[in-house]
């Protein structure tokens, strides 16, 4: 694996904390094509903010011909959550965690990623939480989530294998529903 390689993986996993390493390191497109539906599970108002504060979105994501593996980083059996995802804005730019503050989507260690079959034609729902105190995203904006997901099970935690999938775009509530 050439360091470069490791640089955009590490990247990606740190969230891309400028808008410059987005040009250094594209994903991978997927292959994977699979077919993916979004509904806002919570939008939660602090008292404090005047809008959305912390949301909670399910991701079905459905296979549309060949299976795939995605990491599931939940301790639940019954809950899945990204092990690798990121936030994007609709145009596919990565949003960056707001200055001074390490936050991610997911990106928890490879050793406590378990892997979640998405058979042909079958589905399975993850969760992402999106707090808009970390992230440079404001309620109201259309934003996309990126996710990694392997054409099979055994490279789960090898890199080069990994493809990026991108859901499509849903606008963040501006108030609880």
């Amino acid at each position: 694996m050439s360091s470069r390689s490791i640089f955009c993986f590490a990247l990606a996993m740190l969230f891309a904390l400028s808008s410059t390493a987005e040009a250094r390191c594209q994903p991978k497109k997927s292959a994977l094509a699979p077919n993916i539906e979004l509904r806002v599970l919570h939008a939660i108002h602090e008292p404090e903010e005047s809008s959305v504060s912390y949301v909670t979105v399910a991701v079905k994501v459905r296979s549309a011909g060949s299976p795939f593996v995605i990491p599931n980083c939940s301790d639940s059996s019954d809950k899945k959550i990204f092990c690798f995802a990121t936030l994007r804005r609709a145009n596919g730019r990565f949003v960056s965690v707001r200055r001074g503050l390490m936050a991610t989507l997911g990106a928890d260690d490879t050793g406590n990623w378990k892997s979640v079959d998405v058979r042909s034609n079958d589905y399975v729902e993850f969760e992402v939480s999106i707090d808009m105190g970390l992230l440079n995203a404001h309620p109201g904006e259309s934003v996309r989530i990126a996710f990694g997901a392997w054409p099979e099970e055994e490279p789960t935690k090898d890199s080069k294998h990994l493809q990026t999938v991108l859901t499509p775009a849903f606008r963040i509530p501006v108030m609880p529903e």
